[in-house]
């Protein structure tokens, strides 16, 4: 919401303008605030020929903290308000400040106003380099009077964990915003333990400026401020900074998050929405002390030959994984294999070598021992996946559960999984069960 801190109210008197002083009083800010404009109370009915230039200034105790564009006083000039921006807005924790103005030319009709209250100090100052970035009083005790004074501001409003900015319609220095953050964290297909995770992202504003972050994280595709939303808005950041926020408390399941940039100084004008990033969240389940893993592996291959066992002529034929209309998922390196049948011609041969190949793309991995508490086995079903990383045994991924077997009186759950425990464990296997399957069929069929 807008806000206001200074000397608003009040019998203004006049006073005539120093030249190269600054004149300063304290006033206390209740709330966060982002400063965006600030105003003095002038009139050009002073003594003297000419304009006065003024700039208003904002001290942290001795420390310069915000100074507003340059303003100018003419010799004509009516009592009233003069509003000059802060460029870029300035933001501001609650406390104490104190608000002024620094002026030019001795001999020009400016006047400043106050209210009659003696809690100000003054310090020499030329007005041609800028206000002193640390404020020395020079005023030795006499009496300063509050001048009038005031900034506006926005304020930032709590939404949960995090802070949201409220902002006008407009700033006082417009942008344009395009193109969308990048998420680095975290990335896509990414697996993680439920509870809270870190999520960060980067966005380059084209004209430099600060920006917000509005985070959005829902289990719907796109977020979509369904029962498990969450937003996140931050405060302000750099350009091209990484920006890092929490997402609490994610539970087992897939979970959607995106992010745009925010413009403060355009009053929400907003980037586009970086890609939507999928991540996986489960429940941690941990091996118990003295588990045994055991691991089989069935290696892939990119060649598969075919030989009918004893055949004179020899009987064979083979099969060849075509790269060209499907990347290989290992290396290029021939890995060839041969499967023995016990019957079968040359068709057959090619039948098995065929289906062979399309089983043994990709490395295959089974896994048995893994024992578990019975409390975390009884959450288990056979069929479904489940998502491991045991660095010993160089398991990483996701797998189905072939086996579950439960022992109660020891308090524990034994669990098998794997990619082929549904089939053969060896190449020949699978080649013989096949040939006997075809070598049924053409029998029923008579062939």
């Amino acid at each position: 919401m807008p806000g206001t801190f200074g000397l608003t109210s009040g019998t203004p008197t006049a006073v005539q303008m120093a030249a190269d002083v600054c004149r300063i009083y304290p006033y206390a800010l209740a709330e966060r605030a982002l400063v965006h404009t600030m105003s003095v109370y002038v009139d050009g009915g002073g003594s003297g020929t000419g304009n006065t230039h003024v700039k208003l200034v904002v001290y942290s105790g001795t420390t310069l903290v915000a100074t507003s564009a340059e303003g100018t006083i003419t010799d004509t000039q009516a009592a009233g308000w003069v509003d000059l921006a802060i460029s870029p807005p300035v933001e501001l924790a609650a406390g104490t400040y104190s608000l002024g103005y620094i002026a030019d030319n001795t001999s020009a009709r400016g006047h400043y106003h106050h209210d009659g209250a003696d809690a100000g100090a003054w310090g020499n100052d030329t007005y041609s380099d800028g206000p002193e970035t640390t404020f020395v009083d020079d005023s030795a005790g006499a009496a300063v009077y509050n001048v009038f004074v005031h900034a506006d501001y926005y304020t930032y409003k709590s939404m949960g964990c995090a802070w949201a900015l409220e902002f006008a319609a407009a700033f006082a220095v417009p942008a344009v915003i395009s193109g969308a953050p990048v998420i680095s964290a975290p990335t896509e297909g990414e697996n993680l333990p439920t509870g809270d995770t870190t999520a960060t992202a980067s966005f380059t504003h084209p004209t430099a400026a600060q920006i917000a972050y509005e985070w959005e994280v829902d289990t719907d595709n796109p977020p979509t401020a369904g029962t498990n939303y969450q937003q996140i808005i931050t405060g302000l950041n750099d350009s091209g900074a990484a920006v890092s926020v929490v997402l609490a408390d994610l539970d087992a399941n897939t979970w959607y998050l995106r992010t745009r940039a925010w413009d403060a100084y355009d009053g929400g004008n907003y980037s586009s929405w970086s890609d939507v990033v999928t991540c996986y969240v489960f429940e941690v389940l941990y091996l118990l002390a003295g588990t045994q893993v055991q691991k089989t592996v069935l290696g892939a291959a990119n060649k598969i030959y075919v030989i009918v066992e004893g055949s004179d002529p020899l009987v064979s034929a083979n099969a060849t994984y075509d790269t060209a209309g499907d990347p290989m998922r290992y290396a290029t390196t021939p890995r060839e294999d041969v499967v023995f049948v016990k019957e079968g011609d040359t068709t057959l041969c090619a039948t098995v070598a065929t289906e062979q190949l399309a089983f043994r793309r990709q490395e295959r991995v089974y896994v048995s021992g893994l024992k578990v508490r019975l409390a975390d086995g009884l959450k288990l079903d056979r069929g479904h996946l489940l998502a491991i990383s045991h660095a010993r045994s160089g398991l990483s991924g996701w797998y189905p559960i072939r086996k579950i077997t439960h022992d109660f009186k020891a308090a524990e759950t034994t669990v098998e999984i794997g990619d082929y425990s549904l089939s053969p464990r060896t190449a020949g296997d699978l080649a013989v069960r096949t040939a006997s399957a075809l070598a049924q069929m053409r029998k029923e069929k008579g062939i």
